[in-house]
């Protein structure tokens, strides 16, 4: 999508960012160029599952223990490596990422992870008994190894949205891509941080506080899965804890569409996927698929009544 747009002449003048998306705005932000976008599109291609979400027994060990079931090491030592400025605002353009802060109350006491499958179920929809069954299996295993297993987690009830203007930049998309259950929650100093999408899948208040009236919305949320036969139970737990965010996307937008009509929205068409979390064998595949959707949309005249 990216390269689609700035090979059309749309070049950013800010970029807002959650989750796995403040990671690609915040390597975009370094040199908003096509060049820079190929790079990125390179970097993806590169990847593997097992570099991204690895299986080793003792990182897996420890984020269980944090209430996870990936180290978010191998992200942290991508964002290090990728991102060449080491402060937000030493972005070339301005950058702006949304993470989750969340609060518990004084005295709460450690529960376990499927108290945390519970508390996500709640607002998880479909998400509701792949939560429960991965959580339950994860504990008898650790409890066959031999691990007690006590989480200390934040309350979801209690949530505000943080935005990252300034600061490291390290710890501002560590914070913003904190998915529950697949990485541990992230703590700077004494606050704790949770993924983006928990308050604002779609972060437009942003770009629109910046005064900006165009505005690209680059996202995955609206994404149709194709037809056939239905996933494998793995996929569908990791599935079904991105639909968490992405079935309030639409509502999202309609909303501040209708607040705010003096600006554009363009909301880019999400491809078709069905993938996996895991699954990065077919990533250069759908990065092609994406880049020329978009840009058959930016040719059309959808794009042009948007």
């Amino acid at each position: 999508m990216l390269e689609a747009l700035l090979t059309a002449g749309v070049t950013p003048h800010i970029l807002v960012g959650t989750s796995i998306g403040s990671v690609n705005a915040a390597f975009l932000a370094a040199d908003p160029s096509i060049e820079r976008a190929r790079e990125l599109s390179a970097l993806w291609r590169r990847l593997s599952a097992e570099e991204f979400f690895p299986l080793n027994p003792a990182l897996v060990a420890r984020a269980l223990l944090q209430g996870a079931v990936f180290s978010p090491e191998p992200l942290r030592r991508l964002i290090e490596r990728e991102i060449p400025y080491r402060r937000v605002e030493e972005a070339a353009v301005p950058l702006r990422i949304v993470a989750t802060r969340c609060e518990r109350r004084a005295g709460q006491p450690a529960v376990s992870l499927h108290s945390v499958a519970a508390g996500l179920d709640r607002r998880a929809g479909q998400a509701a008994v792949p939560l429960r069954l991965v959580a339950a299996r994860l504990e008898r295993t650790v409890e066959q190894a031999g691990i007690p297993l006590r989480i200390v987690t934040a309350r979801f009830e209690r949530r505000t949205q943080v935005l990252f203007a300034e600061g490291s930049v390290v710890d501002a998309l560590m914070a913003s891509c904190a998915l529950p259950l697949v990485f541990p929650p992230y703590r700077i100093a004494d606050q704790v941080y949770v993924d983006g999408g928990l308050s604002e899948y779609v972060p437009l208040l942003p770009a629109l506080r910046e005064g900006a009236r165009v505005v690209y919305v680059l996202s995955l949320g609206a994404a149709h899965e194709h037809r056939g036969r239905p996933p494998s139970p793995r996929a569908r737990v990791y599935r079904s804890l991105g639909n968490r965010f992405w079935r309030r996307t639409g509502l999202d937008l309609e909303r501040q569409r209708a607040d705010h009509r003096e600006v554009r929205v363009v909301e880019l068409p999400a491809p078709l996927t069905r993938v996996g979390l895991r699954d990065f064998s077919r990533l250069g595949e759908l990065i092609d698929h994406a880049r020329e959707q978009a840009e058959r949309f930016l040719d059309s005249d959808l794009c042009r009544t948007a």
